[in-house]
């Protein structure tokens, strides 16, 4: 999986780096939505329609705050990345509490009870702050659409998920939309 993710960082720099000039990859972009709208309609709305019949909603918002608190480590890296310094505060404080009083993430008493609320920050808007273009405009199998900046910068933020941390199986590839 590690490989994975060094290979499509390192072919996606490659990209970004590109003359601005390069034209858009219409045609395959083209090829690839038709076949992301397939697959949307034939496997992944049965099963989130599945999903929503066997999980009650207790339960799923249990799978949300505990998602959104792996998202922690994300947010204080790049809120400090951009200067942000009081939101990264924050960012530190939801994942302490949450991790602790939250019960591992699965309940959001920093933003229920402390009224801390969460303010993703992502790399793709660190590396916009610090003004490196879009690049090109890419639709890709089962991943969907992206600029190449928002690509290097959603490949980094799953290496900064915990769960892509551990070994085994690719989990955070069904829990939390990482490769």
């Amino acid at each position: 999986m590690k490989g994975v993710r060094a290979w499509l960082a390192s072919s996606v720099l490659g990209l970004a780096l590109a003359t601005p000039a390069a034209a858009e990859p219409e045609r395959l972009n083209r090829l690839n939505l038709r076949f992301n709208q397939w697959l949307l309609e034939h496997a992944l709305e049965p099963m989130a329609r599945g999903y929503n019949f066997v999980v009650p909603k207790w339960g799923q918002r249990r799978v949300i705050a505990f998602m959104g608190n792996l998202d922690g480590p994300r947010d204080i890296l790049n809120s400090l990345a951009q200067a942000k310094v009081r939101r990264a505060g924050v960012h530190s404080g939801r994942l302490l509490v949450n991790t602790t009083a939250g019960v591992v993430g699965l309940f959001d008493v920093a933003g229920d009870y402390l009224h801390w609320t969460a303010a993703p920050e992502t790399f793709d808007e660190t590396l916009g702050v610090w003004r490196l273009p879009p690049g090109t405009y890419l639709i890709l199998p089962m991943l969907g659409d992206f600029c190449t900046r928002s690509l290097v910068g959603w490949t980094v933020d799953g290496v900064l998920n915990p769960l892509s941390w551990v070994p085994g199986p690719p989990v955070a590839a069904t829990a939390g939309g990482y490769l």
